[in-house]
């Protein structure tokens, strides 16, 4: 178990390197993000994301279907003395109605662990979980707990990207901005970051995010270790 500082923040995050280790998405996804209210976190791994928005919103609560990552989650969460503001359930987001009532989030954010995700396992096993959950399982769940124009954000591969659309129309949340992340200007997107809003009306922003500016670190990928907003 390793304990280390959440990029851009003062809190203390654990982490188990052989098994659940956070990835520069969830980073760049909290900075995409315009958080308040009641945060749902579907996936949330270790709570990496929590702890990034933790101090913008007034509730976070943490969906993790895997005991061993909601364990680090909870001993970071008592470290940093927010036991009060973090919620945690132990539950597969397909029992999202068992648990938590329709229409009580402002906000849903997620960064599905069996992409490239906020929680990379090494432990096969793990891996093979996470594949059993569908993608349109999370755009379900975040319909579901969204309240009416909330707003829902992911980062997923392109590859996704049409299926990404359509399944969020299908349950309701209209893509509003998506915004590729490139190595640089001439590279290639390999990931996009996507905001929706339940019932919104159509009207999509497309953007980049370009993290190298020639040999240095561009300004936008500063501003995502120090937890402030892009975009």
């Amino acid at each position: 178990m390793k304990r280390d500082i959440v990029p851009g923040t003062e809190y203390i995050i654990y982490q188990d390197d052989e098994n659940f280790k956070y990835t520069f998405d969830s980073l760049a996804l909290t900075s995409f993000a315009k958080v308040k209210g009641t945060c749902v976190d579907l996936g949330a791994g270790f709570g990496i994301i929590g702890f990034r928005v933790a101090d913008n919103v007034e509730k976070v609560i943490n969906i993790e279907i895997n005991p061993k990552a909601l364990e680090l989650l909870e001993l970071s969460a008592k470290e940093n003395n927010l036991e009060e503001k973090i919620q945690n359930y132990n539950v597969d987001i397909k029992e999202i109605g068992e648990i938590l009532n329709r229409q009580i989030a402002d906000v849903v954010i997620t960064n599905p662990p069996y992409f490239s995700s906020g929680l990379k396992p090494k432990d096969e096993t793990i891996t093979k979980a996470r594949h059993s959950t569908e993608l349109m399982d999370f755009f379900y769940a975040a319909s579901f707990v969204l309240k009416n124009s909330g707003r829902f954000y992911a980062v997923l591969p392109v590859d996704r990207m049409v299926d990404a659309i359509a399944g969020l129309r299908e349950n309701h949340i209209e893509p509003r901005r998506i915004v590729f992340i490139k190595k640089d200007i001439h590279s290639s997107s390999k990931r996009f970051l996507i905001e929706g809003i339940k019932n919104s009306a159509k009207g999509m922003k497309i953007s980049d995010l370009i993290l190298k500016d020639g040999e240095v670190d561009s300004e936008e990928f500063k501003k995502i270790y120090r937890n402030e907003m892009i975009g």
